[in-house]
């Protein structure tokens, strides 16, 4: 498969979600990319698919609709175990070649904490200890804007068009004149220091913000709940500030404008887990020089350049030694990617969303590692599940 086209321009959206624009801060093009359809982007982690069955599990437990049959904890843990299995079936279907178990994406210790972390979540929920009301019907959206005064709702669209904001909430809570909205996570959510992350803040606060454009009296709280629930200050000056730095994005990003891409692309710490850097001209640029030295910003797991040599294993998996676009030679080890791929000496290469074992710097710095792998040969639970390759053959124009 050949790199596709660096992406030249791009057109603005009308709306974005909090989401988007609080992991867009730094770069402007992801916030944009994010919101536009039909743009090449990088495979999704299974993980992806994990954090949807914790989210469906979360969102069953609110509305009641996990059967009843015993305990809370019992109930919870036999519809995480039936979402699983289906989840599993489906990626089944879609993945290529061995498909991922969600179950064993993680090696037993994170799993099991993982799992502990969504299931206190689901029984809290489910016993009650949040009270709840009637959703809207099966197949139906519920809005913000026709919830009754009291009770409990998940996955609520909310909008606010004068912010040009619009999303999807995990649950709002409506007691007369208070509102809560609550943000559920099953990842990580504090830093090493345990304060909120700060994009998460963000997120939340412009969720406070919409809440304001819809309930304008109303007493708002905003809280992450990850298992232990932390609240994330939504005081009149921190309103104040999430507005002017929104009213500041959204400036400089008219609706329906169209920009040339690298007018908006801020190579750094955005491009760690941007699903469409591998057409991004500014990251494909930036990161080969960024390699060599110890650089500020966490940078991802990708590297390309000319393939120098090939050891093919009896399994069908590959290593390769690369010379990279950084001058480097650097090795890669256990390629799933290129198992029907007939690359040579010579050929250029790009690969996206690998591993490492090499020490890559402490908070301050960070060394782009010479050693990647996409399974590693003595951990069945480490693996680069979303690993891609591109291959530019020997004769055939570089695409870049």
């Amino acid at each position: 498969m050949q790199l596709p086209e660096p992406l030249t321009r791009c057109v603005v959206p009308a709306a974005f979600s909090p989401s988007q624009l609080a992991l867009g801060e730094e770069c402007l093009l992801r916030a944009v990319l994010a919101s536009v359809r039909d743009v090449p982007k990088l495979a999704a982690h299974p993980a992806a698919a994990l954090g949807g069955v914790f989210h469906k599990l979360l969102e069953l437990a609110v509305r009641g609709d996990i059967p009843r049959e015993g305990s809370a904890s019992d109930d919870a843990r036999a519809a995480l175990d039936r979402l699983l299995d289906e989840e599993d079936a489906r990626l089944a279907t879609m993945w290529p070649g061995d498909s991922p178990r969600l179950r064993g994406l993680f090696p037993p210790l994170i799993w099991r904490r993982k799992r502990r972390v969504v299931l206190d979540l689901a029984e809290k929920y489910l016993s009650g200890t949040v009270p709840s009301a009637p959703g809207a019907p099966q197949g139906r959206t519920r809005n913000a804007r026709g919830l009754p005064a009291n009770g409990s709702w998940s996955e609520v669209f909310i909008e606010a068009r004068s912010l040009r904001l619009h999303g999807r909430v995990d649950l709002i809570q409506r007691t007369g004149g208070d509102v809560v909205i609550r943000d559920l996570k099953t990842g990580r959510v504090v830093t090493t220091d345990g304060d909120i992350l700060p994009h998460i803040e963000r997120q939340l606060r412009l969720y406070g913000a919409m809440a304001r454009d819809v309930w304008p009296t109303a007493a708002i709280s905003l809280v992450v709940d990850h298992g232990v629930e932390r609240e994330v200050g939504f005081s009149r000056e921190q309103e104040a500030d999430v507005r002017a730095w929104l009213r500041g994005v959204l400036e400089r990003l008219p609706p329906d404008s169209d920009f040339a891409a690298e007018l908006l692309a801020t190579p750094g710490d955005a491009c760690e887990g941007c699903a469409h850097r591998h057409v991004c001209s500014a990251y494909l640029r930036w990161a080969p020089a960024s390699w060599r030295v110890d650089a500020r910003s966490r940078m991802p797991l990708d590297v390309w350049g000319e393939i120098i040599g090939i050891v093919a294993h009896p399994d069908g998996l590959v290593d390769l030694t690369i010379n990279d676009a950084g001058g480097r030679t650097i090795k890669v080890f256990g390629l799933v990617a290129l198992r029907d791929e007939a690359v040579r000496p010579g050929d250029a290469i790009w690969l996206f969303s690998l591993r490492t074992r090499d020490k890559r710097g402490g908070p301050e710095f960070w060394r782009q590692p010479h050693n990647f792998f996409e399974c590693a040969d003595d951990d069945p639970f480490v693996r680069a599940w979303t690993v891609q390759a591109f291959v530019c053959r020997v004769g055939v124009s570089n695409p870049v």
